[in-house]
């Protein structure tokens, strides 16, 4: 299912209309129609749409079936595979990927994608997460 049936199947099951919803979160009515017509929100809406049906960014953009919230977006904290984790380490030594990289040293560079993820606001990792999906469906 693309976003907008998703979206569109969120708001009938509560027995809502798309463009009120839309405009109860401060959401343009022409934005509506581009989802309708294919467009994906960007990062900050979609963290709105997840709180307002209290499900997660991944189930908005069908990247999950399951149609529940663990996440409060609304502040503090880091995201790290689905839990809120507060405060983060970390330096800011640049990231270096090698391409015959041996297993500890992928994990060493795991650590530094999650330690720059983490230094972003949720809005800003909302918009990675999506981009990433987006690239992985370009392959």
């Amino acid at each position: 299912m693309n976003f907008w049936d998703i979206f569109y199947n969120l708001c009938t099951e509560r027995g809502l209309k798309p463009h009120p919803v839309a405009k109860e979160l401060k959401i343009a009515s022409g934005t509506v129609t581009q989802w309708k017509n294919g467009s994906v929100p960007n990062g900050e809406t979609l963290i709105k749409l997840a709180n307002y049906f209290n499900c997660s960014v991944d189930y908005l953009l069908g990247r999950s079936s399951e149609n529940h919230n663990d996440i409060d977006f609304s502040g503090g904290g880091n995201i790290v595979h689905g839990s809120i984790v507060n405060g983060h380490s970390g330096n800011n030594s640049p990231l270096t990927i090698n391409a015959n990289a041996t297993e500890n040293s992928k994990n060493n560079t795991d650590e530094e994608l999650l330690k720059l993820f983490h230094k972003l606001s949720f809005v800003k990792q909302a918009e990675i997460i999506v981009r990433m999906n987006e690239m992985i469906e370009e392959v």
